[in-house]
């Protein structure tokens, strides 16, 4: 009887898991990986209309209007038993080696594991930040800060910074997005 239960359980996780994530809003993929948004004044912001392209399907995109940043996200809800929660390194890094340049010229990416208390603020077991520069078929921009963060049985979000100018401090685009402290 454990088995056929185990067995049940693997089927329907994978059934879940395997729904597509373009398929649920916004808000309900915040809701599965226990994660919650703060929407930006729209004084700073703009919500921008979500470009389907072949590299990765992102959830929501800003836009910001002081300085020339382009900012989407991406939710993966993991439940603990989906095999990408064992390693989320592979999974960050698969997204972002996906999303980089493959020009020789473009091809520079720096990993950065962020430390515990940088983590702290938004309830993440793990994140990185990489940095690179994006494919064309992404966007125009030239560079990309993207902060990963991981909670176990939650999931991975991802903020993608797009932009131009090494000039402009990123930290005002990237702290809203994070995850819900505790079990749901």
């Amino acid at each position: 009887m454990k088995y056929y239960l185990i067995i049940i359980g693997l089927a329907l996780s994978s059934t879940i898991s395997g729904q597509s994530e373009a398929d649920l809003s916004f808000n309900q993929l915040l809701e599965s990986a226990q994660a919650y948004f703060s929407e930006p004044l729209e004084t700073f912001f703009k919500k921008e209309k979500i470009s389907k392209n072949l590299v990765i399907q992102f959830d929501y995109t800003l836009k910001a209007k002081k300085d020339p940043v382009d900012i989407r996200y991406k939710v993966i809800p993991l439940s603990s038993e989906d095999p990408r929660s064992f390693a989320p390194q592979l999974t960050i890094s698969s997204i972002a080696l996906n999303m980089a340049s493959n020009n020789e010229m473009d091809s520079d990416m720096v990993f950065h594991q962020l430390d515990d208390a940088s983590l702290k603020p938004y309830n993440a077991d793990f994140g990185l930040t990489v940095f690179f520069q994006p494919k064309d078929r992404i966007t125009f921009k030239t560079h990309c800060k993207a902060t990963f963060l991981f909670s176990e049985g939650k999931g991975i979000i991802c903020t993608f910074l797009f932009f131009d100018r090494t000039d402009i401090d990123l930290k005002l685009y990237e702290q809203n997005l994070g995850f819900v402290a505790g079990e749901m």
